[in-house]
């Protein structure tokens, strides 16, 4: 895990919050996106160079409902984030830093999610991704200050 002065530098800057922004933006999108089947055929462009990144993780934690009620939302989620985390893991990272996803289920339960995420902030833990359902996630979100969580 990356010390919070190097996460603040790499957040800093526009790439770090780019990521940050479109990951969470594919996640919303992903888990408001449906299963359509599609008769119509693509092909994938050509391979491009890829530079795997080296440097210490920075960690996401993430609230999700990947059970319960809200899971229809949080496994697309749980998905999606998986998924954007592994291409820009091979593309380099951010600044050259490997993203590690740490995903907990809170179950669909309000309780579960403040109890997750109070376990976090005592342990310093600089941000938390809060998402799935607002019934859920309005009580972590009350927990977040200007500073982080």
């Amino acid at each position: 895990m990356i010390g919070k002065h190097k996460v603040g530098a790499i957040l800093s800057d526009r790439w770090g919050k780019a990521v940050i922004f479109s990951m969470a933006a594919a996640t919303v999108l992903a888990a408001c996106g449906g299963s359509a089947a599609s008769s119509s055929t693509t092909t994938s462009p050509a391979p491009q160079k890829t530079t795997s990144a080296s440097g210490s993780p920075v960690v996401f934690h993430v609230l999700l409902s990947e059970t319960g009620a809200g899971a229809f939302l949080g496994s697309r989620g749980a998905t999606s984030l998986k998924a954007q985390a592994a291409y820009i893991n091979t593309n380099g990272g951010i600044n050259g830093h490997p993203i590690q996803l740490d995903i907990e289920d809170n179950q669909s339960s309000p309780s579960v999610n403040v109890s997750l995420a109070t376990t976090w902030i005592a342990q310093g833990v600089h941000f938390i991704l809060n998402g799935s359902l607002a019934g859920i996630d309005a009580p972590v979100d009350a927990l977040a200050t200007p500073n982080g969580p």
